[in-house]
């Protein structure tokens, strides 16, 4: 026999499998789709509002950032997370450290900004303006 052959043949075998199966499951099958059906139909629509709610609340009040320490006194600043990030270049290098610069300041602030107002979060935004974009 050729091999297409061969392949039609095991696809119809599988086919039928297939049909044999559904058959002999049939009412179970049904019995799951029509317990589905049932349940979305007593589903509410405050059910909606209220999951609607609490992913809103996950994702716009985040717990604090942990950066390290068991301490509640950490706070992350501007000038921490530069000395942070120094620190892991150098041991990860060792790299030139970084130094703040007012004008990215000002373009970061303007993409958290534009994030917020957009409810957005990728690095480029929905209008396709990247941080590459921004800072130029």
């Amino acid at each position: 026999m050729s091999k297409i052959l061969k392949s039609s043949i095991l696809v119809l075998i599988l086919i039928a499998i297939a049909f044999g199966a559904f058959y002999y499951y049939r009412d179970n099958i049904l019995k799951l789709y029509e317990n589905t059906s049932e349940e979305l139909s007593n589903l509410n629509k405050t059910d909606f509002k209220d999951a609607l709610n609490e992913i809103k609340k996950e994702v716009f009040t985040p717990s604090p950032l942990n950066i390290g320490g068991v301490s509640n006194n950490y706070f992350l600043t501007k000038e921490k997370i530069i000395a942070q990030t120094n620190f892991q270049r150098y041991n990860n290098g060792p790299l030139a450290p970084l130094i703040e610069n007012q004008k990215l300041n000002q373009v970061a602030l303007a993409k958290a900004n534009d994030m917020f107002l957009n409810q957005y979060f990728e690095h480029v935004s929905p209008s396709g303006v990247g941080p590459g974009d921004l800072a130029k």
